[in-house]
Formats: C-alpha cells, structure tokens, sequence
C-alpha cells in the first residue's frame, strides 16, 4: 500500500503535464482528535497497518502536489435514513462533537470512547465520492488537508 501511494505520487510529481488534484484514501484514525493533540492511529488498540496511511499522508505532505486525503469511517451502502442528517465535513479533526473534557482522558481511555462512538462515522460510499469529486478544483478548501465525514442530525455534545 506504501509503495502504491509512493509510486503513484511520484507519476504524478514527474509528469510535466500533470496539474490536477489527487485525493488519497486514508481513514478516520487520520484525523485529530478535537481538544488534543493526538490522532486516532497513534492510540493503543488502533491495528499496527493503519499506520501505513500515517506513512502514505507524510508522503503526501513532503510533495509540491495538490492533494487531500479522504479519511471516512467505515463506509457502507447508501444510508435510508440520510435525508434526516446532513453530512458534516470536516478538514483536519474527527467530525464528530466532543467536549473539552475529552483532554483529560488517559490515551486508553480515549481509544475506548473512540472505539464506542466508530458508528458514528459510518458514511455511505456514493457521499465519501461526491465529497472527492466536488472538491477537484486546484487550491480548493482541502488542499492540503485531510477530510472527515460524518452525518450530524443534531450538534450533541458527548
């Protein structure tokens, strides 16, 4: 999966004639946690092969190209109830509300609440593609960065 991404990055960077957007897959344990400093693959109990998107996104972030990453939870067939909630997206941090108390959770602690709330960032496949397709514009709101997805029917606080 790292050579993969290497490689195609490298096409793209040795193309003279390349000039668009590339949008990598990461994952949800990508992003920062809201209120720390901390993102979801470096938490005890995140399987060792997410780190590979870690090594995919610093690979990214050491080019000159116009990239994000897509960083959704599981994704899953079209969602029935979707015209309740709205899709929330985020650049950067989890799209999913928590307090500032979250911080004083220990990193076990804060992998278990994660875990617990991991349906809530289940997104239908057809939503994470027309977030891609979009926001293919060079320079656009998530050059750069990485993207979260979530639907919110409400702004709870948990």
């Amino acid at each position: 999966f790292v050579r993969i991404v290497d490689n195609m990055v490298s096409q793209c960077e040795n193309q003279p004639l390349f000039s668009g957007r590339v949008w990598m897959m990461g994952g949800a344990g990508l992003l920062d946690i809201p209120h720390t400093d901390l993102i979801g693959n470096h938490l005890p109990g995140f399987p060792p092969a997410f780190q590979y998107h870690n090594r995919n996104l610093d690979r990214l972030r050491q080019t000159g190209l116009d990239w994000s990453v897509m960083c959704p939870g599981t994704m899953v067939d079209s969602k029935d109830d979707s015209s309740q909630a709205r899709l929330h997206v985020t650049a950067e941090v989890l799209p999913l509300p928590f307090t500032e108390a979250i911080r004083e959770l220990s990193e076990a602690e804060l992998a278990g609440h994660l875990f617990s709330r991991l349906q809530e960032l289940d997104v239908a496949y057809e939503d994470v593609a027309k977030c891609m397709l979009n926001h293919l514009d060079l320079a656009g709101p998530f050059k750069g960065k990485r993207v979260g997805l979530a639907y919110r029917s409400e702004m709870s606080v948990r």
